[in-house]
């Protein structure tokens, strides 16, 4: 039997999701969505076994957020702001995405650069 999720996952997060700055910052919002903490590789063993594709943030790659489909099971993989995704975790990727940049930056704050591409998900997704 299929099973939906909606979901987020901190992979070896150091953050505690119960903190209260934490809760604060996300104006409450934390508690809107299941969210989980496990390792790095809890998280892309259990993505495997559900058959989830991963798609992966990098600047490092031609294909454009919006070039992929997100009408299935997918989940978005963000790295760190200092380092990005490791190589192992773009290599395990079903599809690595960059945000198209105007100007000289050529990276986005870590949460304005899921917040792009999960809003892409949820506009492919709109009836």
């Amino acid at each position: 039997m299929k099973r939906d999720y909606d979901l987020v996952v901190a992979a070896d997060c150091v953050t505690d999701w119960g903190n209260p700055n934490v809760i604060r910052s996300s104006k409450g919002t934390v508690f809107s969505v299941p969210v989980a903490a496990a390792s790095t590789d809890e998280a892309w063993a259990w993505l495997a076994e559900h058959g989830v594709a991963v798609v992966a943030t990098t600047p490092d790659t031609d294909v454009e957020h919006t070039d992929v489909d997100y009408s299935g099971g997918v989940a978005v993989a963000v790295g760190s702001e200092k380092y990005g995704l490791t190589a192992e975790a773009l290599a395990a990727s079903d599809h690595r995405v960059r945000i198209p940049m105007v100007g000289r930056a050529n990276s986005l704050n870590v949460a304005t650069s899921a917040a792009i591409v999960l809003y892409e998900g949820v506009r492919q997704r709109r009836p």
